[in-house]
């Protein structure tokens, strides 16, 4: 058996009898790994040798500034699911684009101001996932005003189609059921694998190509429920403190959440109804601010 909780080792090694084995952290130099991911791309193995060789110190620079940007500005919490390859190979493919554009313009290396975090990498990763899909199987240009206005539009279906995914990978039906009336995905099985972020298995199921995908589509449908402004359903505001809040597995939903939670808050009028329930939890209440506390989730403490 294969796990990627390693909070779960003390309890597979009690009911397994059996001694665990850890695999060390990605162990390929990230810098290295981001500029033969960039040195392999068209328009970069199209360049002259000599044009090459310049690019490729460039190349190094731009990764390192990159990766020290990611590592300053990531909490302790995340760096337990960040040391895979996947997240650096996310963000080489998320600036795989302005790593183009800088490096066939005239510019002179550029200095990265964006504050570089993990919200950050997978959105722009996820957003830069439809746009190959669009231009590539499309065959639309996003340059053109008429495509910026349908991939806007299509963005937000395959958003709500990915969160709905994302619902019943991690949960029951019954729990679905309960806090999403949506039951059916408006894209195609065809469509939704070619934007590449979930794959489907032999028996016709759709997966996505890591779990921290469907944590982070979760996190953003939780926080849309408590920001869009209107009053929240029983169910959801059920779901959130005895699930999400609290249960050990929902650890990195929580992180999501928490880095959410920065950036849009809840209204007024929503944060008296969720009042109501931290008042009616009582001694429940008191073991979520706890877990917050603990885990270094600052805003779901201030939230609480």
């Amino acid at each position: 058996m294969v796990t990627t909780r390693p909070h779960l080792t003390e309890e597979l090694e009690d009911k397994l009898q059996q001694l665990s084995y850890t695999l060390q952290p990605f162990s390929e130099d990230k810098v290295a790994f981001l500029r033969k991911f960039w040195s392999l791309k068209d328009w970069f193995t199209e360049m002259e040798n000599k044009e090459k060789e310049e690019c490729k110190q460039k190349l190094q620079i731009y990764a390192d500034q990159l990766i020290k940007k990611l590592s300053v500005s990531i909490s302790d919490k995340d760096r337990q699911f960040t040391g895979i390859p996947l997240q650096t190979r996310m963000l080489g493919e998320a600036f795989d684009k302005e790593v183009k554009r800088v490096f066939q313009s005239s510019e002179s290396m550029p200095d990265l101001k964006v504050n570089l975090e993990l919200l950050h990498v997978y959105r722009q990763f996820i957003e830069r996932k439809y746009d190959i899909y669009q231009e590539e199987k499309l065959q639309v240009s996003v340059s053109k005003a008429f495509a910026i206005e349908q991939r806007e539009r299509d963005l937000k279906v395959m958003i709500k189609d990915h969160q709905l995914l994302a619902l019943k990978v991690l949960f029951t039906e019954e729990q679905v059921a309960l806090i999403e009336s949506k039951s059916v995905c408006i894209l195609s099985i065809k469509m939704l694998t070619s934007i590449g972020i979930v794959n489907e298995s032999h028996g016709g199921k759709l997966h996505f190509i890591h779990r921290t995908f469907a944590e982070y589509f979760v996190a953003n449908f939780l926080l849309n429920c408590l920001t869009d402004g209107k009053n929240i359903s029983e169910q959801v505001l059920d779901f959130i403190p005895k699930d999400i809040l609290l249960e050990l597995k929902h650890e990195v939903i929580r992180v999501f959440i928490d880095g959410l939670l920065l950036r849009c808050y809840p209204s007024d009028e929503v944060l008296e109804q969720c009042g109501n329930w931290v008042n009616y939890f009582g001694d429940l209440t008191k073991i979520i601010l706890y877990k917050a506390a603990r885990e270094g989730n600052a805003n779901i403490l201030d939230f609480c």
